[in-house]
Parts: structure tokens; sequence; C-alpha cells
């Protein structure tokens, strides 16, 4: 028979590794789903991030010694999702782009699937399931150099998660479940809008913070076929709208994502004729999502 601990850290392995293979099933599914609706994005990533915060917290809330402790672990927690969710989505969405692109050369030479969404709804998991360890080990050992670590990096989150007042006073960072949006055009990136403005006037700090940000990572977006088209309609929707709040932005990225939804898989064998129509449709302007 097992020992206990041992018997529980296989239960563990096979909880975690049973939670990923759905993060991957999900992701696959709506990689190949021929309509991406504002609902898939928004339940996608509130049920993956919102999962792998509880699957940890199992683990490791029974270990926090006292009540004082087990609420303030669920206060921070929420904080913490709160003040993480759009960097968090940014983060997932660059991390996609780049499997893409490594997916789109690998495919050349062999039949390797292009992915967006299984690498994407991992890295909402893993990095929701780290924040959950992290509010954790704050609490648990409190020790200086961690909050140390911890404290830039609350920081710039917060800040660029509270761009406006407007941002302060929503409880959820997205609460744009069953909005139908207006499809904005296809359009290929043609400069970087962020750095530009950090010397214009009329911006908050928070702001002048996100366009660092996103002026410093623009270019490290690779021009694949779906990564270009979201990083197109970002660029467009900032300079349509340069002082816009972190949920519209939040917004935007919804955006990109939708309307480039049909280039994802642009290189599988069984859609390459689509690849090609929807190429041709960007070179021309149309667009029909």
């Amino acid at each position: 028979m097992l020992e206990p601990s041992l018997q529980k850290n296989r239960w563990a392995i096979g909880l975690f590794s049973l939670f990923f293979l759905v993060c991957i099933a999900m992701g696959v599914w709506i990689d190949h789903c021929q309509t991406l609706t504002q609902a898939h994005l928004y339940w996608g990533i509130h049920l993956i991030g919102g999962s792998a915060i509880l699957l940890v917290s199992c683990f490791l809330f029974p270990r926090l010694n006292n009540g004082w402790l087990k609420l303030f672990y669920g206060v921070g927690l929420f904080i913490a999702w709160r003040i993480s969710y759009f960097p968090f989505m940014v983060f997932s969405g660059h991390g996609a782009s780049i499997v893409e692109w490594v997916s789109v050369h690998l495919s050349e030479s062999l039949y390797f699937p292009v992915m967006i969404y299984p690498p994407y709804f991992l890295l909402i998991a893993l990095l929701n399931g780290f924040l959950a360890w992290v509010v954790w080990y704050l609490l648990k050992f409190g020790r200086w150099w961690a909050y140390g670590a911890a404290l830039p990096m609350i920081l710039m989150a917060t800040l660029i998660s509270f761009t406006t007042w407007s941002d302060v006073s929503h409880l959820l960072p997205d609460k744009l479940w069953d909005h139908q949006p207006t499809y904005p055009p296809v359009s290929l990136p043609t400069h970087n809008p962020y750095l530009s403005r950090l010397s214009e006037p009329g911006y908050t700090f928070p702001q002048r913070v996100l366009f660092f940000a996103a002026g410093n990572t623009y270019a490290t977006i690779p021009e694949s076929p779906w990564a270009r088209v979201v990083k197109g309609v970002l660029e467009s929707q900032t300079d349509a709208n340069p002082y816009a709040s972190s949920e519209d932005r939040v917004y935007e990225h919804h955006l990109g994502y939708l309307v480039a939804h049909p280039f994802v898989g642009c290189r599988y064998k069984d859609t390459r004729s689509r690849c090609q129509q929807r190429s041709s449709q960007m070179t021309t302007g149309e667009h029909s999502p």
C-alpha cells in the first residue's frame, strides 16, 4: 500500500494532468470553431483561470494555520486576480503568437498543427495557478525578500489594470460576456502606436506605463498569420482611442481575437484553402468574420 503522502501526490499529479488536458482540448475546440463569439472568449478565460486558482487553492488552503489567514487568502487572491487579469490575458496572447510562429515554420517541412488557444489556455492556467501559490506563500511565510520581489510586479500590474478612475469603480475587469461587438476591419500592423505617445500630453501616469510596456514588447510579436491581425487591430484601435481605459483595452484585445479568428490554423492541410481565401480578403480589404 502506498504511503498517504505518496498517494496524495499521485492524486495531485493526476488531477493537474487531467486539468491541463482539458485546457488543451478546450483550446483545440475553439481553434476549430468556424465562428468565435464573445461568450467563447469571456467564459473560456474565466473558466480556465478560475479553475486553476480553485484547483491550486484546494491543496494550499488547508495548510494555512488559522481562520484569519484563510480570510486574508481569499480576499488577497481576489485582489490579485483582479489586478493580474489584463496582464495575464496579454501575456498569454503573446505566448500563443510565439507558439503559432514556431508551428508555422515547423509545418513547412512536416505536418505540425498550428495552434493558438491550446497554448493560450495553458498559459492562463499556469499563470493563475502560480498566482494562487504566490498569494499563499506570502501569507504563509511572509519573508521580506518575497515581498520585495513581488512588489514591482504588483505595482506594474496595478498601474496597467487601472489606467483611469473608471477602472477603479469596476469590480470585474471584463464584463462583456453577452456583448455583440462591432467588428473592425482587418488591418496589418504598420507602426508602433505606443512609444510615440509617451511624449504627448494628456495621459495619466498609468496610461504611460501601459504605453511603455506595450511599446517595448511591440517588436517581439511575430509576423505570423493570427498574430499580425491581432497586432494590426490593436494598433488601429489605439490610434482611434488613445485615451482608453484598461477595460477598453481588454475589449480591444477581444476584438483582435475575434477578427483574427479566421486566420487560426491557416497552415493546417485541411484548411489551406480557407487560409488562401482569408489572405486574399486581407489584401483586398474585405472581411467577413
